[in-house]
């Protein structure tokens, strides 16, 4: 999503295989997500903003301005169990509402 609003990836160690503290500007999101990635987020696309960012300054969620998209780099469905977080996040992205 974000590459096709002209943003750009990077590599990155020490994201793969780790749980991780993220920092969150919005509401009902979890504090500590796993991660499963080598690349990050370099440049943001241009109708994003940047919602959550790990510890160490990487960006680990963006939403766009216009449109119900929001874009996460850690993955629930990894999770033995959904957090109460993340089923709060779904239920709110799926909905009309926002």
């Amino acid at each position: 999503m974000n590459e096709f609003e002209g943003g750009k990836l990077k590599s990155i160690k020490n994201h793969a295989g780790v749980i991780h503290n993220i920092n969150c500007k919005e509401k009902n999101y979890p504090t500590k997500v796993n991660s499963f990635h080598n690349q990050t987020i370099s440049k943001l696309g241009k109708r994003f903003d940047i919602i959550a960012k790990s510890i160490d300054g990487e960006i680990e969620a963006i939403k766009h301005i216009k449109y119900n998209l929001l874009g996460w780099m850690w993955h629930p469905e990894r999770e033995k169990n959904f957090s109460k977080s993340n089923q709060l996040r779904f239920k709110e992205l799926v909905s009309n509402e926002r």
